[in-house]
């Protein structure tokens, strides 16, 4: 019999408290569980690392629970966020309609006005709002690098540079795919080679082409940068369902792909 005890202690941020913790007495369940949903208790061996299950989140048993703390959007969107070697990341994707100013972000559904459409716009995948949670809102890159501002006052979208430092921390981009998507099948297509070491908890959350088409979920996870590419495109991280690869690559300025937010250097 294997006996262990892991808790955390609760934080307390913009007067919301938000606590997790995993207490194991007792046998333990260890395998290589694909299940989206095993049992609280179960520790699965990732080839590096133990994780085990809290019944919401896989968290590493050997470096700890990473959670930092919580912030909030202008709208009163809550978002978890972790600390990934020198970055403070969101867990989850940005699901905003609002500027952090309060003005409104156009939601746009037609494909016809979605492809015409000159300034920054939201959408849905499918224009469904039950694709909400876990993948959020989808944004065009014009509401990216909008001055008003997409993400929560003192965060940003990420640069080039900043999801370069990501993937380099998590072991480069053969591997940091695996450490940055959410383990099982319920949100990424089979085989999902995840191990989610990273609390980064990525889902695939496809794309919405610049004609306004919506694919590919579960088998991308896209994400903008703020950095400009070539031939109207702007540099993205593309995470795949099957590999633990990770590619920064590019894509269309008027399609639509999912957000993460980045807290800015200088804030506390």
């Amino acid at each position: 019999m294997i006996k262990v005890f892991f808790a955390v202690s609760c934080v307390l941020f913009s007067g919301v408290i938000y606590s997790q913790s995993l207490e194991l007495y007792g046998d333990i369940i260890i395998g290589s569980s694909v299940d989206p949903e095993p049992k609280p208790g179960t520790v699965t061996w990732t080839g590096s690392d133990f994780l085990g299950w809290t019944g919401k989140h896989w968290i590493s048993l050997s470096t700890g629970f990473k959670f930092h703390s919580i912030v909030e959007d202008f709208e009163g969107n809550i978002y978890r966020t972790v600390e990934i070697g020198n970055q403070l990341w969101m867990v989850e994707n940005l699901n905003t309609s609002f500027y952090s100013n309060g003005d409104p972000i156009d939601h746009v559904i037609d494909n016809g006005n979605w492809s015409s459409h000159g300034s920054g716009a939201w959408c849905y995948y499918q224009n469904t709002p039950s694709f909400e949670v876990p993948y959020g809102k989808m944004y065009n890159w014009n509401a990216v690098v909008d001055g008003r501002g997409l993400c929560p006052t003192g965060w940003k979208v990420p640069s080039e540079s900043d999801w370069s430092q990501l993937v380099d921390y998590l072991g480069g981009d053969q591997v940091a795919g695996g450490a940055l998507k959410v383990i099982g099948t319920e949100y990424w297509n089979d085989p999902n080679s995840a191990t989610n070491s990273s609390m980064f908890s990525a889902v695939g959350g496809g794309y919405r082409s610049d004609k306004g088409v919506f694919d590919a979920l579960g088998q991308y996870g896209l994400y903008w940068s703020s950095s400009v590419s070539t031939g109207g495109a702007a540099h993205i991280l593309h995470i795949f369902h099957q590999v633990p690869s990770v590619l920064e690559s590019a894509f269309y300025q008027e399609g639509a792909i999912s957000v993460r937010c980045l807290r800015l250097p200088d804030v506390e």
